[in-house]
């Protein structure tokens, strides 16, 4: 993760970790504002303030280090952690509903769940009198405001999707299954593992209705198996993929690469990095979803 440490900070704390507060940083949604904010904080024209970590729609970066404390959130910088985001407080449904704040929402909610994993912060989000209580969990910098009265702060905003940032954090908290572990499939049905193994590929070609033989091949190239190669003996590719990427409305050219795994997790509301580990939860949500007997 890229660091550049922020001019303003106090080395150590003197509390123990309890919230983890989100802010926007009033700035627009663009390319490279976490770093550009990041590095604000870091140069010589920096305000007497700081943030942990800073999110755009493709990356977290980091500004002081946790084990530090930050000066992003009057009330609770000695035992907070602090996420900036791009955009502003103002910003309505629709604005945290477009492509560029939910891909930020992804990376950040994978971020929370690490950071909440690492200081053991519940993954909730605590009201006004739950923070006042000395509860520990996820916060806004309004309620801060609320609660200390000492900023008059009041971001991520009325329209921040709560609900659905917390859902995110939780489902990147789940533990992966790990290759060894054997889950008892429903009836009928496959294990949902996360390994996209002969019998993933074979439920697939039933339900696409290509021809059902289960067969795959290796493309270390992205570093797990799945038919879908461009071969001399296969020039259009695979007719799985093609099916697949019709589904997820990509391009059908039967060749399953980043730009369509990609597809495949926005499509089913995993991580969108464009990559498959093995385990994975993009394979594990595909696998749940074939057993209902849909894709």
């Amino acid at each position: 993760m890229y660091f550049a440490q922020a001019r303003h900070y106090y080395q150590g704390r003197t509390k123990k970790v309890r919230c983890l507060t989100i802010h926007t940083m009033e700035c627009p949604e663009a390319g490279g504002r976490a770093r550009w904010c990041i590095n604000w904080f870091a140069s010589l024209a920096a305000p007497v303030a700081s943030t942990h970590y800073a999110v755009d729609a493709t990356e977290a970066v980091q500004g002081v280090r946790e084990s530090d404390t930050a000066f992003c959130t009057p009330g609770v910088n000695a035992d907070g952690i602090s996420i900036e985001h791009a955009g502003f407080a103002k910003q309505g449904p629709g604005d945290w509903a477009d492509d560029y704040s939910q891909a930020m929402l992804r990376i950040s909610a994978k971020l929370a769940a690490e950071v909440c994993a690492r200081n053991d912060i519940p993954i909730k989000h605590l009201s006004d009198a739950e923070l006042k209580a000395g509860e520990r969990g996820i916060i806004g910098h309004i309620q801060a405001t609320n609660v200390y009265k000492l900023s008059s702060h009041w971001d991520p905003g009325d329209s921040f999707p709560w609900d659905q940032y917390i859902d995110l954090v939780r489902g990147f908290a789940e533990p992966k299954p790990s290759r060894s572990e054997t889950r008892t499939p429903p009836k009928g049905g496959i294990a949902e593992d996360g390994v996209w193994g002969p019998a993933t590929t074979k439920a697939l070609q039933v339900h696409f209705g290509t021809p059902a033989d289960g067969v795959i091949s290796s493309q270390p190239d992205y570093g797990f198996p799945i038919q879908g190669l461009k071969t001399a003996k296969n020039p259009k590719g695979s007719q799985l993929v093609a099916a697949i990427q019709k589904a997820v409305k990509c391009k059908a050219d039967g060749c399953l690469g980043p730009a369509t795994v990609k597809a495949i997790q926005k499509y089913l509301g995993t991580t969108v990095d464009g990559k498959i580990s093995d385990p994975s939860l993009m394979v594990t949500a595909m696998q749940k979803r074939l057993n209902g007997g849909k894709f």
